[in-house]
């Protein structure tokens, strides 16, 4: 680099860009002494000054969304680091110009992969999903299309049905259901071949979701009533239980579910479901009036049944996947 030029940091070029202040005070103030200045000089006076750049500077850079001028400026004094997250931070933050950047000047220096759609697909980012479509090669996986189908993104779950081939996974609906994203439940089961599982009808009665659980159970074959009644015995969720009550009809009204569902709603606290129930069942014989645990276990099937569908039933980890898919004020 010729010593009366600044290099402009637009070219991308990897000289070193010094700051203007150093420079200027080293041309100014040693020039007109008669002293010739030092390049390397100046990059250590420019070094000493500079709180802008050095380690992890473009990365940070490049999440924050800084301009295309800033970026070259900061890659000049960057030569040989490798900017791990770089294009994935871009991704997610949305910034277009940021990943052009990346992928024109310096594509093997940041780690590209089905990870970075996946990312703009989590938070929303439909623009930037589409220039990765375009111009990047790395695709998706099944977690983009999962991610929009929980955040409610239905226009990136058509975009992604309708331009990629990676689909999503059985999570997309029963996250739908668990939300109780009844048109988005019935979007997937019109346009998508994956259906779901048994989780999504109990989700959806964990989380109160009536309608949700009608659909599911008038249009759907994976769910099971006899799970979704205790799911929605274990939060509380009078209404849900009285319709699966109903829907399962009279010939069911003294099977296990049911018994369990009730001493579920009695462990949990929830008094009006375990009222209801008991006046809607025949008969009913809590388990600290019946033989031991074990001895239930070893010798009666039903007992043994019974016994599994109370105090195994994992109701800990669904109310935690509810609260975390609904927000704490769901249920």
């Amino acid at each position: 680099m010729s010593a009366g030029a600044l290099p402009d940091p637009d070219t991308g070029s990897e000289d070193k860009a010094m700051l203007t202040a150093a420079y200027v005070v080293c041309r100014e103030c040693l020039g007109s002494r008669g002293i010739r200045v030092l390049d390397h000089v100046v990059q250590l006076i420019d070094a000493f000054m500079d709180t802008f750049s050095g380690p992890g500077a473009v990365t940070k850079a490049c999440k924050d969304g800084v301009s295309v001028r800033k970026l070259h400026y900061l890659a000049t004094r960057d030569i040989g680091s490798h900017w791990k997250e770089a294009a994935s931070f871009a991704a997610t933050c949305g910034h277009i110009h940021v990943l052009r950047w990346l992928s024109t000047f310096h594509p093997d220096r940041c780690d590209w992969g089905p990870a970075i759609m996946n990312g703009a697909a989590l938070c929303g980012h439909l623009n930037v999903v589409q220039w990765l479509h375009a111009n990047r090669s790395e695709g998706c996986t099944v977690h983009a299309m999962d991610s929009a189908v929980r955040n409610r993104d239905l226009v990136m779950v058509q975009w992604l049905h309708s331009n990629r081939t990676e689909g999503c996974s059985k999570a997309a609906m029963d996250s739908a259901a668990a939300a109780g994203n009844l048109p988005l439940v019935q979007w997937l089961h019109t346009h998508r071949s994956e259906g779901c599982t048994t989780r999504a009808m109990d989700w959806a009665a964990a989380a109160g979701h009536l309608e949700t659980v009608r659909w599911l159970h008038d249009n759907r074959i994976e769910g099971d009533a006899g799970r979704a009644l205790r799911a929605a015995a274990s939060n509380g969720q009078l209404k849900v239980v009285q319709w699966l009550h109903a829907a399962r009809g009279r010939e069911q009204s003294d099977d296990m579910d049911t018994q369990a569902a009730f001493e579920i709603a009695e462990t949990h606290e929830h008094p009006n479901v375990a009222e209801w129930l008991v006046t809607h069942q025949k008969r009913y014989a809590p388990l600290e009036t019946e033989p031991s645990y074990q001895g239930c276990r070893a010798s009666h099937e039903q007992e043994r049944r019974r016994y599994y569908l109370v105090l195994e039933y994992p109701v800990s980890y669904l109310r935690r996947w509810i609260r975390r898919t609904c927000g704490g004020n769901s249920i």
